[in-house]
């Protein structure tokens, strides 16, 4: 559902992003990474209500050790929580329902990253 939702909203990004899933050799693993050419977003679906520094975990490591670091990233983790949260500069949790709802004007729905 959720790579659905953003594959529909793709198309109205600045950036031309093409979605991957991605996995290292390791296990390591990104539910959706959106390749904008010279800007990387790693997206994490969550089931719970709650999200927390732990679930950046393989978002961090790709854009600090992986090969996200030599591209400007952001890290998105989708959660089923209310609340839009910064966990740190250009990694933010989102509840799923800001897929198909105004934000609080607190991000631009024009681009990613």
């Amino acid at each position: 559902f959720i790579l659905n939702e953003i594959q529909r909203a793709a198309p109205l990004q600045v950036a031309d992003f093409r979605l991957y899933l991605w996995r290292s050799p390791d296990q390591r693993e990104i539910d959706i990474l959106a390749d904008g050419g010279a800007s990387l977003v790693g997206i994490e679906v969550k089931a719970s209500a709650a999200v927390g520094k732990d679930d950046f975990r393989h978002l961090d490591w790709f854009g600090s050790e992986g090969p996200g670091r030599t591209r400007a990233f952001t890290g998105i983790v989708f959660y089923m929580g209310e609340r839009m949260l910064s966990f740190g500069e250009k990694r933010f949790a989102l509840p799923v329902s800001s897929l198909w709802s105004k934000a609080n004007g607190t991000t631009d729905s024009k681009s990613w990253a």
